[in-house]
């Protein structure tokens, strides 16, 4: 079958076609995606590039600009399979780099009227520096999936880096005769730039008291709480990646963080006891059993949760206790943003920096590649803690 009869091209080919401004992106790219990033087209598409570079033609030469959306994807970077990228990573790419196309197809018309010469089969072809800009400009100020304004700095230095990064393979295989990965402006990546993610014990224990009798909503914040984990993390683990460290007299969870890199996260016995409420709250056996290969954490399905899934549920039933009316819970209100899983992960950074020897130990714990993110995570708590106010007795001022 070729390439241009199969299912990827016939599916994607068609609703691109219905594109409009009336049309909201968000949709266009759920119905994408499913097809994107599925691996199975990616030999075919290996011979054509061999035969391409075999004949002395350009790479990608022939291929449309979904295809080389495609490629750049799903090809490999790393010799060894473990090395590359993994399936989320690749849909996070996706998302990126759909979202750019989706807004160039909904400006078709006025590029084709901005270009002198305008050559018909190809937008990222028929690319300026001016356009990259302003979609870049965009991505500060233009109405997004939210229906907010503009994305957050550290969202766009994310999406900019990928379609940096895809530029700038275009141009090293000849698909483009612009170096537009240069177009994108500088921007500044200060520690004020993040959002403020700070938790008190006070704040994070009237959760666990306000969800106590709930297994499913307490066991959530409890092991968020006392891990440091990610989301991705606990949604992804099995039930047998549980297991007891004799030298150590207590129970570890293996996790593959990011990068597909594996660390552990110590599960204290108040821990371990949530969790195995939540499973048998699930009708799951709670005994650790090293062939247990079941989720760690089982949904109403009895089968994983997707991360995203419980991610939003975390916030909402965070965004619900802050209204019920519980005075303890009236901090809620008052944070800047909303308290999402994440901020339970810095939370764990900053209790643990207190008492931890080093802060290597925290760095390595938590499964940071760099030693300045355990570090950014630090800075406004260390700031506030040594502001030099804190030094002057207040009574000389009641």
């Amino acid at each position: 079958m070729s390439i241009e009869q199969s299912q990827l091209l016939s599916l994607i080919q068609g609703r691109l076609n219905e594109v409009t401004n009336d049309i909201k992106i968000e949709h266009v790219l759920n119905e994408l995606k499913p097809v994107l990033v599925n691996k199975h087209q990616m030999d075919q598409f290996e011979i054509i590039m061999t035969n391409n570079e075999r004949y002395g033609r350009p790479k990608l030469d022939s291929l449309s600009d979904l295809e080389v959306i495609y490629c750049f994807v799903h090809q490999d970077t790393h010799i060894d399979e473990e090395d590359n990228r993994t399936l989320e990573s690749n849909k996070e790419y996706l998302r990126d780099l759909l979202q750019f196309y989706m807004q160039l197809h909904v400006n078709k018309t006025f590029i084709q009227e901005d270009v002198v010469g305008f050559k018909e089969g190809s937008l990222f072809k028929n690319l300026h520096p001016r356009h990259v800009t302003s979609y870049h400009n965009w991505l500060k100020e233009g109405v997004n999936v939210r229906g907010k304004e503009g994305y957050s700095k550290s969202t766009r230095r994310r999406k900019v880096a990928v379609i940096k990064s895809f530029l700038r393979w275009l141009y090293e295989n000849d698909y483009i005769e612009l170096p537009l990965h240069g177009a994108f402006k500088r921007e500044k990546n200060k520690s004020d730039d993040f959002p403020k993610r700070d938790l008190s014990y006070q704040e994070v224990r009237s959760l666990i008291d306000y969800y106590d009798d709930h297994p499913i909503n307490s066991c959530l914040i409890v092991l968020l709480a006392t891990t440091g984990l990610r989301i991705r993390e606990i949604a992804n683990a099995r039930f047998n990646d549980l297991y007891y460290n004799s030298s150590v007299g207590g129970f570890y969870l293996q996790v593959i963080g990011k990068g597909n890199v594996p660390r552990r996260a110590y599960i204290m016995g108040p821990t371990l006891q949530r969790i195995k409420e939540f499973r048998e709250c699930r009708g799951f056996s709670h005994e650790i059993n090293p062939n247990d290969d079941s989720p760690l954490l089982p949904n109403r399905q009895r089968d994983f949760y997707n991360y995203k899934y419980l991610s939003n549920y975390v916030v909402k039933i965070i965004k619900a206790a802050g209204e019920s009316g519980d005075p303890r819970l009236e901090w809620i209100k008052h944070k800047e943003k909303q308290v999402s899983p994440h901020w339970f992960r810095h939370y764990f950074v900053t209790i643990s920096e207190k008492k931890a020897n080093s802060l290597s130990d925290v760095q390595r714990s938590v499964g940071h590649k760099s030693r300045s993110t355990t570090e950014r995570y630090l800075q406004k708590d260390y700031d506030d803690r040594n502001n030099v106010g804190l030094l002057w007795d207040e009574e000389d001022y009641v």
